[in-house]
């Protein structure tokens, strides 16, 4: 898959797919856009391993078109080993802002007591696109 991280090509359309479950190895940035494009039934994200990558802050910066699944089926994202890192933050704000139907952001933190607190706090104060959509961490 990571050969389709920088080609041109169009993924087909996963109508059935409603669980999207991405581990160790990712992807890559380019191509996570375009798998939430492809699944506009999707209605669970999960990040077992974390937010991969996200340390560069370049290979997050989706500013077309907000997929579909995000504006009407992705209720729950699960974020693994989640670290607080201002990659991984943007791309939390981007989901919060723009999933309108999300109810569940679940975040298991990998990081200290006391920076855990702190970063649940910055979690609770973005503005989010779905009124009941509740951070667990």
């Amino acid at each position: 898959m990571k050969a389709l991280d920088w080609s041109s090509y169009k993924l087909p359309v996963f109508h059935n797919l409603t669980c999207l479950e991405l581990g160790a190895g990712c992807p890559g940035w380019l191509l996570l856009p375009k798998l939430l494009e492809s699944s506009p039934q999707l209605r669970t994200l999960v990040f077992k391993e974390g937010l991969w990558l996200a340390d560069d802050e370049h290979y997050w910066d989706h500013c077309g078109p907000v997929p579909t699944c995000l504006l009407f089926n992705l209720k729950v994202i699960d974020i693994g080993a989640f670290k607080g890192k201002k990659g991984e933050l943007k791309i939390v704000k981007y989901f919060l802002k723009n999933a309108e139907v999300l109810e569940t952001l679940n975040v298991s933190p990998l990081m200290p007591e006391a920076e855990e607190l702190k970063i649940t706090k910055l979690l609770l104060k973005i503005p989010r696109g779905s009124s009941s959509c509740k951070v667990v961490s």
